[in-house]
Protein backbone atom coordinates (compact mmCIF):
# COMPACT_ATOMS: atom_id res chain seq x y z
CA UNK A 1 0.00 0.00 0.00
CA UNK A 2 1.26 3.46 -0.95
CA UNK A 3 0.04 6.80 0.35
CA UNK A 4 0.27 9.99 -1.65
CA UNK A 5 -0.01 13.33 0.15
CA UNK A 6 -0.23 16.87 -1.16
CA UNK A 7 1.34 19.45 1.19
CA UNK A 8 -0.32 22.84 1.60
CA UNK A 9 2.95 24.76 1.44
CA UNK A 10 3.44 25.99 -2.13
CA UNK A 11 6.89 24.36 -2.21
CA UNK A 12 6.40 20.76 -3.40
CA UNK A 13 3.81 18.92 -5.46
CA UNK A 14 3.36 15.68 -3.53
CA UNK A 15 4.99 13.01 -1.37
CA UNK A 16 4.55 9.27 -1.89
CA UNK A 17 5.08 7.06 1.17
CA UNK A 18 5.96 3.41 0.64
CA UNK A 19 9.05 1.69 2.00
CA UNK A 20 10.80 4.94 1.15
CA UNK A 21 9.67 8.53 0.60
CA UNK A 22 9.49 9.86 -2.94
CA UNK A 23 9.06 13.60 -3.31
CA UNK A 24 7.57 15.15 -6.43
CA UNK A 25 9.21 18.55 -6.55
CA UNK A 26 7.35 21.65 -7.63
CA UNK A 27 5.91 21.21 -11.13
CA UNK A 28 5.74 24.66 -12.69
CA UNK A 29 3.03 23.56 -15.10
CA UNK A 30 0.72 23.39 -12.06
CA UNK A 31 1.48 26.97 -11.08
CA UNK A 32 -1.78 28.75 -11.89
CA UNK A 33 -0.37 32.26 -12.25
CA UNK A 34 -3.73 33.56 -13.45
CA UNK A 35 -5.07 32.84 -9.97
CA UNK A 36 -2.36 34.65 -8.04
CA UNK A 37 -3.61 37.14 -5.44
CA UNK A 38 -7.03 35.52 -5.28
CA UNK A 39 -6.81 34.22 -1.74
CA UNK A 40 -4.54 31.19 -2.17
CA UNK A 41 -1.01 30.47 -3.38
CA UNK A 42 -0.98 30.26 -7.17
CA UNK A 43 0.79 26.89 -6.83
CA UNK A 44 -1.47 24.83 -4.57
CA UNK A 45 -1.65 21.10 -5.33
CA UNK A 46 -4.72 19.74 -3.56
CA UNK A 47 -7.03 16.94 -4.73
CA UNK A 48 -5.57 13.60 -5.83
CA UNK A 49 -6.93 10.65 -7.78
CA UNK A 50 -5.60 7.89 -10.04
CA UNK A 51 -6.57 5.31 -12.64
CA UNK A 52 -4.72 2.29 -14.03
CA UNK A 53 -1.96 4.38 -15.58
CA UNK A 54 -1.88 7.86 -14.08
CA UNK A 55 -2.03 9.90 -10.90
CA UNK A 56 -4.00 13.15 -11.19
CA UNK A 57 -3.27 16.18 -9.01
CA UNK A 58 -5.27 19.40 -9.23
CA UNK A 59 -3.97 22.90 -8.48
CA UNK A 60 -6.69 25.48 -9.08
CA UNK A 61 -7.52 25.07 -12.80
CA UNK A 62 -4.50 22.89 -13.62
CA UNK A 63 -4.79 19.11 -13.49
CA UNK A 64 -1.46 17.33 -13.76
CA UNK A 65 -1.00 13.76 -14.98
CA UNK A 66 1.83 11.70 -13.49
CA UNK A 67 2.84 8.16 -14.39
CA UNK A 68 1.51 5.84 -11.72
CA UNK A 69 4.55 3.58 -11.70
CA UNK A 70 7.35 6.19 -11.74
CA UNK A 71 5.52 9.34 -10.54
CA UNK A 72 7.02 11.30 -13.42
CA UNK A 73 5.07 14.32 -14.66
CA UNK A 74 3.51 13.78 -18.11
CA UNK A 75 1.33 16.79 -18.91
CA UNK A 76 -1.74 18.74 -17.82
CA UNK A 77 -5.28 17.84 -18.82
CA UNK A 78 -5.83 20.88 -21.04
CA UNK A 79 -9.55 20.30 -21.58
CA UNK A 80 -10.20 21.03 -17.90
CA UNK A 81 -8.43 24.37 -17.58
CA UNK A 82 -11.29 26.59 -18.77
CA UNK A 83 -13.77 24.67 -16.62
CA UNK A 84 -12.12 25.04 -13.21
CA UNK A 85 -11.36 28.03 -11.06
CA UNK A 86 -9.39 29.16 -8.03
CA UNK A 87 -9.25 26.96 -4.90
CA UNK A 88 -10.31 23.68 -6.49
CA UNK A 89 -10.43 20.92 -3.87
CA UNK A 90 -11.27 17.28 -4.49
CA UNK A 91 -11.01 15.48 -7.83
CA UNK A 92 -12.17 11.99 -8.78
CA UNK A 93 -12.00 10.18 -12.12
CA UNK A 94 -14.45 7.37 -12.93
CA UNK A 95 -13.81 5.80 -16.33
CA UNK A 96 -13.57 8.82 -18.65
CA UNK A 97 -15.40 11.28 -16.39
CA UNK A 98 -13.89 13.77 -13.95
CA UNK A 99 -15.83 14.87 -10.87
CA UNK A 100 -14.39 18.02 -9.32
CA UNK A 101 -15.26 20.26 -6.36
CA UNK A 102 -15.15 23.84 -7.64
CA UNK A 103 -15.12 25.05 -4.07
CA UNK A 104 -14.87 28.78 -4.82
CA UNK A 105 -18.17 28.72 -6.70
CA UNK A 106 -20.06 26.08 -4.65
CA UNK A 107 -20.21 23.97 -7.82
CA UNK A 108 -19.69 20.27 -8.44
CA UNK A 109 -18.31 19.81 -11.97
CA UNK A 110 -18.94 16.64 -13.98
CA UNK A 111 -16.80 16.57 -17.13
CA UNK A 112 -16.06 13.95 -19.77
CA UNK A 113 -14.88 14.12 -23.39
CA UNK A 114 -18.42 14.52 -24.67
CA UNK A 115 -20.40 15.78 -21.70
CA UNK A 116 -20.24 18.38 -18.95
CA UNK A 117 -22.59 19.58 -16.24
CA UNK A 118 -22.14 21.91 -13.29
CA UNK A 119 -24.37 21.50 -10.25
CA UNK A 120 -24.63 24.67 -8.18
CA UNK A 121 -25.19 23.08 -4.81
CA UNK A 122 -26.97 25.89 -2.87
CA UNK A 123 -29.63 26.41 -5.57
CA UNK A 124 -29.72 22.84 -6.98
CA UNK A 125 -29.37 24.33 -10.47
CA UNK A 126 -27.83 22.18 -13.18
CA UNK A 127 -25.76 24.43 -15.43
CA UNK A 128 -24.16 23.82 -18.80
CA UNK A 129 -21.25 26.19 -18.13
CA UNK A 130 -19.02 26.81 -15.12
CA UNK A 131 -19.46 29.86 -12.92
CA UNK A 132 -16.75 32.49 -12.74
CA UNK A 133 -15.58 34.19 -9.57
CA UNK A 134 -13.42 37.15 -8.60
CA UNK A 135 -11.44 35.25 -5.98
CA UNK A 136 -11.68 32.33 -3.58
CA UNK A 137 -14.38 34.00 -1.51
CA UNK A 138 -17.03 35.92 -3.44
CA UNK A 139 -19.18 32.91 -4.45
CA UNK A 140 -18.03 30.44 -1.79
CA UNK A 141 -20.84 30.17 0.75
CA UNK A 142 -21.26 26.48 1.63
CA UNK A 143 -17.71 25.42 0.69
CA UNK A 144 -18.22 22.04 -0.96
CA UNK A 145 -14.83 20.46 -0.34
CA UNK A 146 -15.11 16.65 -0.36
CA UNK A 147 -17.11 13.80 -1.83
CA UNK A 148 -17.08 10.10 -2.63
CA UNK A 149 -18.90 8.08 -5.27
CA UNK A 150 -20.66 4.80 -4.62
CA UNK A 151 -22.46 3.28 -7.61
CA UNK A 152 -24.50 6.17 -9.06
CA UNK A 153 -24.62 8.18 -5.86
CA UNK A 154 -22.24 11.00 -4.97
CA UNK A 155 -22.01 11.82 -1.26
CA UNK A 156 -20.57 15.22 -0.45
CA UNK A 157 -19.64 17.46 2.45
CA UNK A 158 -20.51 21.13 2.89
CA UNK A 159 -17.98 22.67 5.25
CA UNK A 160 -20.21 25.74 5.87
CA UNK A 161 -17.25 27.91 6.84
CA UNK A 162 -17.95 27.93 10.57
CA UNK A 163 -21.34 29.61 10.20
CA UNK A 164 -23.29 26.52 11.24
CA UNK A 165 -22.91 22.74 11.42
CA UNK A 166 -21.48 21.03 8.39
CA UNK A 167 -23.99 19.32 6.11
CA UNK A 168 -23.92 16.04 4.19
CA UNK A 169 -25.99 15.49 1.09
CA UNK A 170 -26.23 12.91 -1.68
CA UNK A 171 -26.55 13.56 -5.40
CA UNK A 172 -28.13 11.00 -7.72
CA UNK A 173 -25.84 10.99 -10.77
CA UNK A 174 -28.67 9.80 -13.02
CA UNK A 175 -31.43 12.26 -12.08
CA UNK A 176 -29.32 15.01 -10.42
CA UNK A 177 -31.74 15.00 -7.52
CA UNK A 178 -30.19 15.99 -4.19
CA UNK A 179 -31.20 14.76 -0.75
CA UNK A 180 -29.97 16.02 2.60
CA UNK A 181 -28.50 13.32 4.83
CA UNK A 182 -27.53 14.98 8.10
CA UNK A 183 -26.10 18.12 9.69
CA UNK A 184 -23.11 17.04 11.75
CA UNK A 185 -19.68 18.19 12.81
CA UNK A 186 -18.00 21.55 12.46
CA UNK A 187 -15.85 22.81 9.57
CA UNK A 188 -15.76 19.25 8.27
CA UNK A 189 -13.57 17.62 5.61
CA UNK A 190 -13.66 14.28 3.82
CA UNK A 191 -16.43 11.79 3.03
CA UNK A 192 -16.22 8.01 2.84
CA UNK A 193 -19.02 5.43 2.84
CA UNK A 194 -18.57 1.79 3.84
CA UNK A 195 -21.31 -0.74 4.66
CA UNK A 196 -23.95 2.01 4.49
CA UNK A 197 -22.14 4.13 7.07
CA UNK A 198 -20.86 7.60 6.22
CA UNK A 199 -17.62 8.80 7.79
CA UNK A 200 -16.20 12.30 7.85
CA UNK A 201 -13.82 14.51 9.83
CA UNK A 202 -15.20 17.21 12.10
CA UNK A 203 -12.05 19.32 11.84
CA UNK A 204 -13.30 22.03 14.16
CA UNK A 205 -13.81 19.58 17.03
CA UNK A 206 -11.11 17.01 16.29
CA UNK A 207 -13.64 14.19 15.88
CA UNK A 208 -14.53 11.46 13.43
CA UNK A 209 -18.21 11.47 12.44
CA UNK A 210 -19.93 8.11 11.94
CA UNK A 211 -23.45 8.38 10.50
CA UNK A 212 -25.53 5.27 9.84
CA UNK A 213 -27.44 5.87 6.60
CA UNK A 214 -30.08 3.28 7.59
CA UNK A 215 -30.81 4.07 11.23
CA UNK A 216 -29.91 7.78 10.91
CA UNK A 217 -27.90 7.52 14.13
CA UNK A 218 -24.75 9.63 14.43
CA UNK A 219 -21.75 8.93 16.65
CA UNK A 220 -18.57 10.92 17.25
CA UNK A 221 -15.08 9.62 18.08
CA UNK A 222 -12.60 12.08 19.53
CA UNK A 223 -9.34 11.70 17.62
CA UNK A 224 -7.21 14.76 18.43
CA UNK A 225 -7.13 18.01 20.34
CA UNK A 226 -8.41 20.53 17.75
CA UNK A 227 -6.34 23.29 19.33
CA UNK A 228 -3.20 21.42 18.33
CA UNK A 229 -4.10 19.19 15.36
CA UNK A 230 -6.09 19.92 12.20
CA UNK A 231 -7.89 17.02 10.51
CA UNK A 232 -7.97 17.07 6.70
CA UNK A 233 -7.42 14.25 4.22
CA UNK A 234 -9.44 11.04 4.37
CA UNK A 235 -9.33 7.80 2.42
CA UNK A 236 -10.56 4.24 2.85
CA UNK A 237 -8.62 1.01 2.35
CA UNK A 238 -10.32 -2.22 3.38
CA UNK A 239 -11.94 -1.61 6.75
CA UNK A 240 -9.52 1.16 7.73
CA UNK A 241 -9.76 4.90 7.34
CA UNK A 242 -6.56 6.88 6.83
CA UNK A 243 -6.70 10.40 8.21
CA UNK A 244 -4.47 13.40 7.65
CA UNK A 245 -3.43 15.11 10.89
CA UNK A 246 -1.69 18.46 10.53
CA UNK A 247 -0.55 21.47 12.47
CA UNK A 248 -3.33 23.86 13.35
CA UNK A 249 -3.18 26.95 11.16
CA UNK A 250 -1.26 29.87 12.64
CA UNK A 251 0.50 27.74 15.25
CA UNK A 252 4.21 28.13 14.44
CA UNK A 253 5.24 26.58 17.75
CA UNK A 254 3.84 23.22 16.60
CA UNK A 255 5.66 22.97 13.29
CA UNK A 256 6.65 19.79 11.49
CA UNK A 257 4.55 17.26 13.38
CA UNK A 258 2.12 16.03 10.70
CA UNK A 259 1.08 12.40 10.77
CA UNK A 260 -1.44 9.99 9.30
CA UNK A 261 -3.77 8.11 11.65
CA UNK A 262 -5.44 4.77 10.98
CA UNK A 263 -8.98 4.17 12.26
CA UNK A 264 -10.34 0.63 12.24
CA UNK A 265 -14.06 0.89 11.40
CA UNK A 266 -14.75 -2.53 12.96
CA UNK A 267 -13.21 -2.22 16.42
CA UNK A 268 -13.19 1.61 16.44
CA UNK A 269 -9.54 1.77 17.45
CA UNK A 270 -7.20 4.48 16.23
CA UNK A 271 -3.44 4.50 16.02
CA UNK A 272 -0.70 6.70 14.62
CA UNK A 273 0.11 5.02 11.33
CA UNK A 274 2.78 7.21 9.74
CA UNK A 275 4.77 10.21 10.93
CA UNK A 276 5.37 12.90 8.30
CA UNK A 277 8.32 15.07 9.31
CA UNK A 278 9.11 18.40 7.69
CA UNK A 279 5.54 19.08 6.61
CA UNK A 280 3.32 21.78 8.08
CA UNK A 281 -0.12 21.01 6.63
CA UNK A 282 -1.67 18.17 4.64
CA UNK A 283 -4.02 19.28 1.86
CA UNK A 284 -5.21 15.84 0.73
CA UNK A 285 -4.20 12.18 0.84
CA UNK A 286 -5.02 9.07 -1.17
CA UNK A 287 -4.21 5.41 -0.83
CA UNK A 288 -2.67 4.14 -4.08
CA UNK A 289 -3.63 0.59 -5.00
Amino acid sequence: MKIIVTPDSGLDTAFIYDNTIYKIKKVEELNSVEHANKGRNSFRPFGIDYDDNYIYIVSHNKVGRFLKDSYKFVDTVIKLESKLNVNTHLIRKVKDTFYIANTATDVLAIISDSFEKYIHIPTRQVLDEPLDCVDAYDKDNVHINSFCIRDNLLYYCLHNKGTKKSRYEVLDLITYKIKCIVDAGWCSHGVEVINNILYSLSSGTGELIEHDLTTKNTRYYRLVNPEETFLRGLDLFGINLYIGCSNVHNQPALQNNCFIAEFNTTNKKIKRFLNIPNMLTIADLRILI
